[in-house]
Parts: structure tokens; sequence; C-alpha cells
């Protein structure tokens, strides 16, 4: 087991998208926040979000974690990951920032 996402202080991590290359290379994308707490909560979570990038080229002894959006978070506040069953919190991870909105 290896955790990614510690030299960034993450707490919160939603959407994983994993990809592999040969037997000693993947990586992992996620939206991730260093502010703990009820990422769902619409009305009180205020989380900052960013785009992070997790790599191995050994097989995943070690990970390097990057953040692909540094000075421009994805999301600011709640993420719902409840797919249609969101209600008011439907921004879904930035769908309007990705939207240019």
């Amino acid at each position: 087991r290896q955790t990614v996402g510690t030299s960034f202080g993450i707490q919160n991590a939603v959407f994983p998208t994993v990809v592999a290359g040969d037997d000693d290379r993947a990586s992992i994308a996620y939206l991730g926040t260093p502010t703990g707490g009820n990422y769902q909560d619409a009305a009180n979570f205020k989380g900052v979000w960013h785009l992070y990038v997790a790599t191995t080229y050994d097989g995943g002894k070690t990970w390097v974690t990057s953040d692909a959006t540094p000075g421009d978070p994805v999301q600011v506040g709640s993420i719902c990951t409840g797919g249609t069953t969101c209600g008011d919190d439907h921004d879904n991870g930035g769908k309007r920032d990705q939207a240019g909105g």
C-alpha cells in the first residue's frame, strides 16, 4: 500500500483516474484538497481543489506527486460525488470552470 499526496497535505481526494504503462510505470490523477472534513457539505465546506498527478517509475515502490494546476484551482467549495442525487450542489468538480464560466 502506498500513499500519494502527503507532500501536499491532501485530506480529501475525488475522481481518481489511473493509467499504466509497462510493468514499472503508472500514474494516478485526482482532484485533491488539503481541507479536511465533509467535502460534500455544500453549506460549510470551503476547500480549494487542485488536480494532482502521482507517477511511479519503479513499480509503485516510490511515487512523485505534482500539482498540475498550482495557480488555478479547479474548484472552490464542496464537490458532490452522488451523481444525480446531488440536489443543489451540482457543480461536480468544477464543470462550470471547465466550460469556461
